[in-house]
């Protein structure tokens, strides 16, 4: 049986703001606007790095990295790709690098 992406607090409404609106935001300290792009894109990038290592937890590790990265760069954030791109760029990098460590030397 596989596990389906986690998806957004159905009782918490997700901010009319883009994406990248939401970053100038978190990058000067809001952290309710980082909240907000968690809550938009958490459960596609769940599934996407589930896909990729095929172990819930993992994935759920990975993600939790990649948006704690982001956050911490947030001030060095430049919207030249969608926010989106952004955070799969950083997923991928990551599951590669998750998945290079299981492979035997």
């Amino acid at each position: 049986m596989t596990e389906t992406p986690r998806e957004s607090d159905p009782e918490q409404p997700l901010s009319p703001h883009s994406d990248a609106e939401l970053m100038t935001r978190a990058a000067s300290g809001d952290m309710s606007a980082f909240e907000q792009l968690v809550l938009r894109h958490q459960g596609k990038a769940w599934a996407f790095a589930w896909r990729f290592l095929h172990d819930a937890a993992e994935a759920e590790d990975v993600v939790q990295e990649a948006f704690l990265r982001i956050l911490r760069s947030a001030s060095r954030y430049q919207p030249t790709a969608t926010f989106r791109t952004f955070l799969f760029n950083v997923i991928l990098r990551r599951c590669l690098d998750v998945h290079s460590k299981k492979q035997p030397e």
